[in-house]
């Protein structure tokens, strides 16, 4: 009879629901119902409409814990306490009424406990929070940097092939200096003593047959060029010399990411600690959040499969508030170790973030050089990149700033790139047209265009020509033929012969 009729309760109630009526007005509406018909109910009734009411008012909060995963504190908003919920329900389990005597008591004891944890509690779950930010930011960093190196190796690998044909193509000559990265006023100071080989570099890459077809060509600087080839040299001494410094340049990255990967070891040790000793982490949590943290997921008890998982939830909120009180003293000594850990992590944390900090500015070098150069006002790129120091650079915005450099250097990687490509074809073309073969048997230009453009994506038929007319300057013509027709026909090299 009982249970056919919190049945028809709960399809009311369901109705009610639907109907869009407020937590009060389901009582006040259930009040009038129960005085009129169903007295003998009103105690499942209001546990009925008390579960009901925990749907609109409880929510779960999770903490975000970034990219290390596993959430440690996770709260329930309510102004309800635990012994509010458990003080009715008689109709299915007679159990539910003896929580109504025990919960109130064991949670108003277990309160003075958790607040007396409270404030370590909340320091743990900050410096956690913090460390695992940290830890993220070392790591991002960190990347960023073995990016930045990255590019820079390019650079004066392509510095280096460049200056190296123009030393062929142009007999540019390549004054000898002692010097080597780091140094950088000394650098300063050597370019300016060869400012007219600079000067000479320059024009002879701003050819013509160099610099058609290149869209962005202001990356070819004698300073730049120079620079690159001189930090190329000292990180790739050659098999001669026994020591190369190049793996210096990455190791400082290589134990910043071995010191992140550590932190995030250490951090994540909470994390399994807390997730083997469930008391703990409860009493925590309670600390944090108060006792109403025990009531996530007490469920609605709506029939007797509901009220039986009702019974299991306060059974369990019952044993959480006997163990918060039981386990006190070795929670506080727990505590205490996990502060200092976290406090520990955070000292090593920082430190380490100060050796990924003078990484990056030790790496920018690249930029005070070119700064340097007489025609760096004409880089409008590199005027808008800030000037990077000690006192400028910080955890707040390391990444911004590397990525500002980061986007500079990608553009003036591909930028080499391309007068590498066209710069070493020419090499190329020039050696082969010279070569005792092509004296006897020329190879027509359109077959040496097509040879040319699997260099170099950009060139074009006066390029070559430029390039054959400067290799040959006793040759007046050079045999061309139509690959479509195989019409053979000549062409004259004058016009193309010295064209600055």
């Amino acid at each position: 009879m009982q249970i056919s009729l919190c049945a028809t309760l709960g399809q009311a109630i369901i109705w009610t629901t639907r109907a869009g009526l407020t937590p009060e007005r389901y009582q006040k509406h259930a009040r009038r119902l129960f005085k009129m018909r169903l007295p003998r109910l009103t105690c499942s009734l209001a546990l009925t409409l008390m579960c009901i009411s925990l749907h609109h008012n409880i929510q779960e909060v999770q903490g975000n814990w970034a990219a290390l995963g596993k959430v440690l504190f996770a709260g329930v908003t309510s102004t309800l306490s635990i012994a509010s919920w458990a003080s009715e329900g008689c109709l299915y389990f007679q159990e539910i009424c003896a929580f109504k005597e025990s919960i109130p008591e064991l949670e108003n004891r277990a309160k003075g406990y958790t607040q007396s944890l409270s404030a370590d509690a909340n320091a743990l779950k900050a410096l956690y929070e913090s460390n695992v930010d940290l830890y993220n930011l070392i790591y991002s960093a960190t990347i960023k940097n073995e990016r930045i190196i990255g590019s820079l190796k390019a650079i004066e690998k392509y510095s280096h092939g460049i200056l190296k044909n123009l030393v062929y193509i142009a007999n540019v000559d390549i004054p000898a200096m002692d010097l080597t990265p780091g140094d950088v006023e000394k650098t300063k100071q050597e370019f300016n003593r060869i400012a007219n080989q600079i000067e000479t570099v320059e024009k002879a890459a701003n050819r013509k047959k160099i610099r058609d077809g290149l869209k962005r060509f202001r990356a070819l600087t004698g300073t730049g060029i120079m620079y690159g080839n001189i930090a190329y040299n000292y990180f790739n001494p050659g098999p001669v010399s026994p020591v190369s410094p190049a793996p210096a340049r990455e190791l400082k990255t290589k134990l910043s990411l071995n010191t992140a990967t550590g932190l995030k070891q250490r951090i994540n040790s909470m994390t399994k600690y807390m997730a083997n000793y469930p008391r703990f982490s409860n009493a925590v949590n309670a600390a944090v959040f108060g006792t109403k943290v025990l009531m996530a997921g007490i469920g609605i008890a709506l029939d007797v499969k509901n009220a039986r998982r009702y019974r299991e939830k306060l059974s369990q909120i019952q044993a959480d508030l006997e163990s918060i009180i039981a386990d006190y003293e070795t929670n506080r000594a727990r505590l205490d170790t996990l502060l200092q850990d976290q406090r520990n992590v955070q000292s090593d944390g920082e430190a380490e973030l100060g050796n990924v900090e003078e990484t990056f500015l030790q790496n920018t070098e690249y930029l005070d050089i070119l700064r340097s150069s007489r025609s760096s006002s004409q880089d409008a790129e590199l005027l808008n990149v800030p000037l990077f120091t000690a006192s400028s650079v910080n955890k707040d915005n390391i990444i911004d700033n590397q990525n500002i450099y980061i986007d500079y250097l990608t553009t003036r990687v591909d930028e080499l790139k391309a007068v590498y490509s066209r710069v070493d074809m020419i090499k190329f073309i020039t050696q082969f047209v010279q070569s005792p073969t092509q004296a006897k048997n020329q190879i027509p230009l359109s077959v040496l265009i097509m040879i040319a453009e699997g260099m170099d994506p950009t060139v074009t038929r006066d390029i070559v020509l430029y390039t054959i007319a400067d290799a040959l300057p006793n040759t007046a013509d050079w045999p061309d033929m139509d690959p479509t027709t195989g019409t053979l026909a000549t062409v004259n090299l004058a016009p193309y012969r010295g064209v600055s």
